[in-house]
């Protein structure tokens, strides 16, 4: 059985996803840029564009581009989720998740902008 707080639709919010919430409830979030995509420069390159967000009441923004993040190289047996997260100056990084048979989105870093989630 899945742990995690039910809601409404039968699924259940895992704790990135909860911590995902509970950061926009307290105002951490993106204002607007920041969408991450694969890049074309190669399979596991993600080009993140700039934009701006807010940590706790102090806006971040990094609008110098995109920028481009390179992730390492799958899991020879399980599958894995990375966290793509905006530094508390503004700037993309990737927080790499852990393999397993059930991977879950890595929790995040407290003081960081949840961006996307990449399996």
């Amino acid at each position: 059985m899945a742990s995690g707080l039910r809601i409404e639709d039968g699924d259940f919010l895992q704790g990135a996803k909860f911590g995902a919430l509970y950061e926009g409830i307290a105002g951490n979030g993106v204002i607007s840029g920041y969408e991450a995509g694969q890049s074309g420069t190669g399979a596991l390159t993600i080009g993140v564009s700039g934009g701006s967000g807010i940590i706790g009441q102090s806006v971040k923004a990094n609008t110098s581009g995109i920028w481009f993040l390179t992730h390492d190289s799958a899991d020879a047996t399980y599958p894995r989720y990375d966290l793509i997260a905006g530094s508390s100056d503004g700037t993309p990084f990737i927080q790499k998740g852990t393999a397993g048979s059930i991977p879950t989105i890595p929790q995040g870093i407290n003081g960081t902008i949840p961006l996307a989630a990449v399996y």
